[in-house]
């Protein structure tokens, strides 16, 4: 890119229904963030057909083997995807790539948690991260706040747990992770938003 600014390229991970959507299309519409940004949307989304899912096809009822087959396409996708982005957002003259999940979010839906994934991958965790500059991870919502919709099946509880693993294979294994919360959406999604202008020195 010679003179130009390295392009930051961010991983949002967080718990589910902590605000990763929502935070996509908010961020996609202001007016001065979103023209800069590259968003890459979650590649797990874009594999499985979800207006075909059940309660029965919840992920973790299925067979371990195929549990870990998807994880497998996931972790290859999003790899690829990762190099891809970044090339597209120096023909756009993006000064940044913003994911909604990453490669180490797939272990936080594995038993084996990282170990399983580098095995079922066949990856190393620096295969896994490469590129990645920064982990902007989105904390699980109040109880209260919590939806059970036509994406997610899991109970609070199940999703406190799912959100924690996926928050230690991140902060286990990168090491800049910010953990973004607060009382109430608005003030959660002003402390994203400072964070990521920080990022690029705004």
């Amino acid at each position: 890119m010679g003179n130009m600014e390295k392009i930051l390229v961010i991983v949002l991970s967080g718990a589910p229904s902590s605000g990763k959507t929502t935070a996509f299309r908010q961020l996609a519409a202001d007016a001065e963030l979103g023209s800069k940004i590259l968003f890459v949307e979650e590649s797990a989304a874009e594999l499985i057909p979800i207006h075909e899912m059940r309660d029965d096809d919840a992920f973790d009822k299925l067979p371990m083997e195929a549990q870990q087959s998807f994880q497998r396409l996931v972790a290859a996708h999003s790899v690829h995807k990762s190099f891809l982005a970044r090339r597209r957002a120096e023909r756009l003259g993006k000064r940044i790539v913003i994911f909604d999940r990453h490669t180490l979010d797939g272990a936080g839906y594995l038993k084996g948690g990282v170990s399983e994934l580098l095995s079922v991958t066949g990856m190393t965790v620096t295969d896994l991260i490469a590129g990645v500059d920064h982990v902007l991870f989105l904390a699980a919502p109040p109880e209260a706040h919590y939806v059970i919709n036509t994406y997610r099946f899991e109970p609070y509880a199940f999703a406190l747990k799912r959100g924690e693993g996926v928050y230690r294979a991140w902060s286990d294994h990168h090491p800049d992770v910010t953990v973004i919360d607060g009382d109430t959406w608005p003030a959660k999604y002003a402390n994203l938003v400072a964070e990521i202008r920080r990022l690029m020195n705004l």
